[in-house]
């Protein structure tokens, strides 16, 4: 993969960051979905750094919006 690819997944989980609203009436919801797209976002990242030991995973998950 090239950085462009990461660049572009990157963005793909920033905009999904940014959709989660500030105030939930279910904060259990609101918590399962972060984790949720936190969990994605760190899992790509081991996968993006054992295809690329150049890969910069704290780069990455800045990019993510996380």
């Amino acid at each position: 993969m090239s950085k462009k690819d990461y660049i572009k997944f990157a963005q793909m989980i920033k905009a999904r960051v940014e959709l989660l609203p500030l105030h939930h009436d279910n904060e259990f919801a609101l918590f399962s979905r972060c984790n949720e797209i936190i969990n994605i976002a760190v899992n790509l990242a081991n996968i993006f750094q054992d295809d690329n030991p150049q890969f910069d995973r704290e780069r990455f998950l800045k990019a993510c919006g996380l």
